[in-house]
């Protein structure tokens, strides 16, 4: 037998069996479980670049083009990018429009080494001069719900340093 195993690049897995045998002439179950088998995912079916500023002025809109790319020797389908903004942005829009929320997009199929792009607006307003962290996450849609992951591929940060203008 053989599998596919997705998930983010360097994540360590775990796989455990358990064997259900029965003895000629008995009507007894015996089980007997194998040690697990432990291993490390070399890469992500996908991969998420970020084209963006690492500065920005309070009340200056702030623009990501954000890439998904396929790794994958197949097609990957239902893919979900969901986004985390820090306190104090204000999403305007993306291209193209997200499916749920401001945060929410989907890619129905993305073939091998295809790559498909999102560019998000918005501005980030504030009072002090900090970091603000943007979160970039993409994963297979859950069957029960196809706006919410199931299974996390890979995951982007980034930190954007925000100014405020002297008053």
């Amino acid at each position: 037998a053989s599998a596919i195993v997705f998930g983010e690049e360097n994540a360590e897995k775990e796989i455990r069996v358990t064997v259900e045998y029965r003895v000629e002439g008995s009507s007894a179950t015996f089980f007997r479980d194998a040690p697990p088998l432990r291993f490390k995912i070399n890469s992500s079916p996908v991969t998420i670049t970020l084209d963006t500023v690492e500065k920005i002025t309070s009340g200056q809109e702030i623009e990501f083009s954000l890439t998904v790319t396929s790794n994958s020797p197949t097609p990957l389908n239902d893919l979900v990018i969901k986004a985390e903004y820090p306190s104090g942005f204000d999403f305007s829009d993306s291209v193209p429009i997200s499916v749920a929320g401001d945060d929410t997009w989907r890619i129905a199929e993305l073939k091998p080494e295809e790559k498909k792009t999102i560019t998000i607006r918005g501005q980030v307003n504030g009072k002090t001069t900090e970091k603000r962290l943007f979160k970039f996450t993409v994963g297979v849609a859950n069957e029960r719900d196809p706006y919410v992951l199931s299974s996390v591929f890979t995951t982007k940060t980034h930190d954007c340093l925000l100014y405020t203008s002297p008053s």
